[in-house]
């Protein structure tokens, strides 16, 4: 009965987390049009240009930067459930790019929701181009027994230049 009850009561909550919503502004807030949580994307994580090193001896011509993108969802306490993050470091000569690295993961907060992977992506660009452009999707799951009463598929899309320029778009559903 307790277990039964403690279902119950994990996807009554559920419903409160679960529901749309999209992001469109990279600097955007909680929507609060939607009465059932929010899909946010944090201010990126974006380290220095650095130069590298070889002997103890700086080299000027290429440099190298990295950013961490992550896409929240929050629920109508404003409690963050969970996040889907990108993180890119590139390097760079001149207008080319000389180096890409990059991964994509997913972090839970809240029980009951588990990250079942990223389910779809695509790069274009890097080493010898102008620009590296990658795109991915990742999938949430609540209440997973046979099936997830809940799913969620947020994506990132960012794009990097030379010089430790970058842009990005992101969203869910």
């Amino acid at each position: 009965m307790k277990k039964s009850w403690a279902l119950a009561a994990t996807v009554a909550l559920s419903l409160a987390v679960a529901g749309p919503a999209y992001g469109k502004d990279p600097a955007a807030t909680p929507d609060s049009s939607t009465a059932a949580g929010s899909l946010q994307a944090e201010a990126p994580q974006i380290g220095p240009v650095s130069g590298k090193t070889r002997g103890g001896l700086r080299m000027l011509a290429e440099s190298c930067r990295e950013g961490t993108w992550r896409v929240n969802w929050y629920n109508v306490f404003g409690w963050r459930i969970w996040s889907y993050v990108r993180w890119v470091r590139w390097c760079w000569s001149g207008s080319l790019l000389t180096s890409v690295s990059t991964r994509a993961w997913g972090e839970v907060f809240f029980p009951g929701w588990a990250f079942r992977g990223t389910i779809s992506s695509w790069s274009s660009g890097g080493g010898g181009r102008s620009s590296y452009r990658v795109w991915s999707q990742g999938h949430f799951c609540f209440a997973e027994y046979f099936s997830c009463v809940s799913n969620m598929y947020p994506w990132i899309d960012v794009t990097v230049y030379p010089g430790g320029g970058w842009r990005r778009s992101w969203g869910g559903v």
